[in-house]
């Protein structure tokens, strides 16, 4: 059989990609290179290290415009095959981490957009946000654990360190600063998140919750026809008293706030370095140039129709 005809790609400059606004906020050029230069289409801010041309990627100026452009940056699998495998697995397991960051923090969102109109899924949609909060915690303990072990314990972490840019940087000293004193993640993580707590630790929780009046109304199970649509909210009960008593909160909204915000800026701080650190990977293996600048950048699209972030919803029944 005939092997199909493959699609020829022209690859692609930044600035012919992503308009540049008035500001100039989009780095598009301004790194000397020779005019053969292709760039890549990641987002850029506005500051480059000019000595070692390395641009700084910034997501959030996507919001300036009404559409979403995309750029595929092509890994020839022969080539990802000859870097090393510690330095492939690790590139390979912080993407996927990244993924899964985004996915929950997405989720997160979709899951508070709405109070329900139903009485009886008011509080059941409010656990299930905070669920899906434990369940980011401990996606961002393992990412982090992943960094610990296998970039900043290794060699191959201190060659990288010099290859990212200002924004990796930062956000790499911001990850050393919070997980390098005692802080929330990790006692959620240890007990709560990703791990079942001991009977000891759900007794202690039993006895916070049996003393708290105000939860008195949800010492229920909420049982439908279907396991889909059912809860145990006695279970949550326990647990989110459980979570504040780990934290030392005084109530269990300001846990909650506690943990959130925690959460929310590990999770900036973690897909920031990430990116970088991809881009840097990307520039040593597959640029021209060996810079981040240089990243060739073969496929744009637009994406017109992509909905806002706040414009669904996720709730807890579904009709089956």
């Amino acid at each position: 059989m005939r092997a199909a005809a493959r699609r020829t790609i022209p690859q692609t400059r930044l600035d012919e990609i992503l308009p540049r606004p008035a500001d100039d906020a989009w780095y598009a050029g301004d790194c000397p290179r020779s005019p053969d230069r292709v760039v890549s289409g990641m987002p850029l801010s506005s500051r480059a290290d000019e000595e070692n041309c390395r641009p700084e990627y910034r997501i959030d100026r996507l919001k300036e415009n009404p559409m979403i452009r995309v750029v595929q940056i092509p890994l020839p699998k022969d080539q990802l095959r000859a870097v090393s495998k510690e330095e492939r697995s690790l590139f390979l397991l912080l993407g996927y981490a990244a993924n899964q960051i985004t996915m929950l923090q997405k989720l997160m969102i979709f899951s508070s957009n709405k109070t329900p109109s139903e009485t009886v899924e008011q509080p059941i949609s409010g656990a299930q946000t905070q669920m899906l909060v434990r369940l980011l915690v401990g996606a961002l303990h393992e990412a982090w654990l992943l960094i610990q072990k296998r970039f900043l314990g290794v060699p191959l972490g201190r060659e990288y360190q010099d290859r990212l840019n200002h924004t990796g940087r930062e956000a790499l000293d911001g990850l050393k600063k919070y997980f390098g004193t005692s802080n929330i993640l990790n006692t959620l993580r240890n007990n709560y998140a990703y791990h079942h707590p001991y009977d000891e630790d759900i007794d202690d929780a039993f006895i916070v919750a049996f003393g708290d009046d105000q939860s008195d109304d949800y010492w229920s199970l909420y049982l439908s026809e279907s396991s889909i649509n059912s809860f145990h909210f006695a279970s949550d009960v326990v647990i989110v008293h459980g979570m504040m008593n780990a934290t030392k909160a005084t109530d269990l909204l300001a846990a909650q706030e506690r943990i959130t915000r925690d959460a929310s800026l590990v999770a900036k701080l973690l897909t920031e370095f990430i990116l970088d650190f991809s881009a840097a990977f990307v520039a040593k293996h597959f640029s021209v140039g060996n810079t981040q600048c240089e990243i060739l950048g073969r496929e744009q699209a637009s994406v017109k129709t992509a909905p806002s972030l706040l414009e669904f919803w996720l709730p807890f029944y579904f009709e089956l």
